[in-house]
C-alpha cells in the first residue's frame, strides 16, 4: 500500500511507496522510516514551505526520488540517509517535467546515494544548486543537469563521487543550460572532495552563460579532468570567474579542456598538480581568454603538451586592455613529446618562461 498523506508530515513506518500528488501544503516532508519498491513520486504539487528531507532509507526499484509534472518545492530535498534506486536507469533523485527544487538538492555528510545516475535534473526553470557533502555512487553519472534554463545556484561536492568506469560516464555533467550561477551569489562549480570517473570528473557543454568559476581543491581522476565547450560567456559578472586546480588532476588524456567559446574572463590556472596522458591544459577555438594561462604548479604530459593552445582562422586574443593576460609558467612543465607549451593560430599572443 501507498502512504498518500496527509501533508506536511514525518513518515516513520514502513510502506511500499510514498505519493504526494495534485496538493498544496505549508510546511515540509520527512522520511524517518522506510520506503521501498515504488519510492517516493512528487507530482504537480507545491511546497509553500520546507522542502523534502530523507533521514533513513528510501530503496525505490525505479526513481527513489522523483519529482514531475510542473510541482514547485521551494525549500530543499536533503538526503541524511540512504537512497538506492536498484533498476538500471534509475535515478536516485529525479527533478523533471518542468519542476522546480528552489532550494535545491543537499546530499549530507552522513547521506548515501546509489543508482544508476545519482542526481538528475532534465527540464524546467530554476534549480537552487547541488551539494554533495556524502557519498554519491552512480552507475552513470553522479550529478547530471540538463535542458533546465536557469540554475541559480551552483555544483559543491565536499564528498565522494564515483561512476562505474565505463566508457562515457561522467561524475558532473551539466548541458543544454542558458544561464548557470551567478558570480556574485557564488555560482559556478567547487569540488574540495574526490570526483572519479571513466570519462569526465567534470563536464560541461552548451552552457550558454556561466557565472562564477569552476574550483577544484581536491581530486579528480578521469580521462578528463575538466571538460567546458560550447558557451558564449563564462565568467559573467564583475567578479569574472576563471579555472582554478588548486589540488590534483589525474586524467589518462587531459587534464583541463577548454573548447569552442567566445568570451573567457579569468585565468585558467593551475598551483599545484596535473599529471595527465595526453595534455595538461588545452584550449581549441576560444575567440578571447582575458586573463590568459598561468601555472605555478607542476604539470606532466606523458604524450602531448604542458599547454596548449590552438584556433583555426584568426587565432585566440590573450588578455585585454583592463585585465591583461598570457600564458604564464613560474612553475614545472614536463613533457616527453614535443615543447612544454605550443601556442598556434594567428593573432595569438603569449609570455612564459619554460621549466
Amino acid at each position: 500500500m501507498a502512504f498518500t498523506g496527509p501533508y506536511p508530515t514525518t513518515f516513520s513506518g514502513h510502506t511500499d511507496s510514498m505519493k504526494i500528488s495534485a496538493t498544496t501544503f505549508t510546511g515540509g516532508v520527512t522520511n524517518a522510516g522506510t520506503i521501498s519498491a515504488g519510492g517516493v513520486t512528487i507530482t504537480s504539487s507545491t511546497f509553500l514551505s520546507g522542502g523534502f528531507v530523507n533521514t533513513n532509507l528510501i530503496s525505490g526499484a525505479t526513481n527513489a526520488i522523483a519529482v514531475l509534472d510542473h510541482s514547485t518545492i521551494n525549500g530543499s530535498i536533503v538526503d541524511s540517509g540512504r537512497i538506492v534506486a536498484t533498476n538500471f536507469g534509475a535515478d536516485g533523485v529525479l527533478v523533471s517535467g518542468g519542476a522546480e527544487v528552489l532550494g535545491g538538492i543537499q546530499v549530507g555528510s552522513h547521506g548515501v546515494i546509489s543508482a544508476h545516475s545519482g542526481i538528475r535534473v532534465v527540464g524546467g526553470t530554476a534549480l537552487g544548486g547541488i551539494v554533495n557533502s556524502g557519498i554519491i555512487s552512480a552507475g552513470k553519472t553522479g550529478a547530471n543537469i540538463s535542458g533546465v534554463t536557469t540554475v541559480s545556484g551552483g555544483i559543491v561536492n565536499r564528498g565522494t563521487i564515483t561512476t562505474a568506469q565505463v566508457t562515457g560516464n561522467m561524475g558532473i555533467f551539466v548541458t543544454q543550460v542558458s544561464v548557470f550561477g551567478d558570480s556574485s551569489a557564488g555560482g559556478g562549480i567547487t569540488n574540495t572532495g574526490t570526483i572519479s570517473a571513466a570519462f569526465h570528473a567534470i563536464s560541461l557543454q552548451s552552457v550558454t552563460t556561466f557565472g562564477g568559476a569552476i574550483v577544484n581543491s581536491g581530486k579528480l581522476a578521469a580521462e578528463t579532468g575538466i571538460h567546458y565547450d560550447g558557451f558564449s560567456v563564462f565568467g559573467a559578472g564583475t567578479s569574472g570567474g576563471g579555472i582554478a586546480n588548486t589540488g590534483t588532476i589525474s586524467a589518462s588524456d587531459r587534464g583541463i579542456f577548454l573548447a569552442i567559446g567566445s568570451t573567457f574572463t579569468g585565468v585558467v590556472a593551475n598551483t599545484n598538480v596535473i599529471a595527465a596522458h595526453g595534455t595538461g591544459i588545452k584550449i581549441s577555438d576560444v575567440i578571447t581568454l582575458s586573463g590568459g594561462v598561468s601555472n605555478s604548479g607542476k604539470i606532466t604530459a606523458v604524450s602531448g603538451v604542458g599547454i596548449q593552445i590552438s584556433r583555426s582562422g584568426s587565432g585566440t586574443v590573450l588578455g585585454s586592455t583592463s585585465a591583461g593576460g598570457s600564458v604564464v609558467n613560474s612553475g614545472t612543465i614536463r613533457s616527453s613529446s614535443g615543447p612544454a607549451e605550443r601556442t598556434a593560430g594567428q593573432g595569438s599572443s603569449r609570455a612564459a618562461s619554460k621549466r
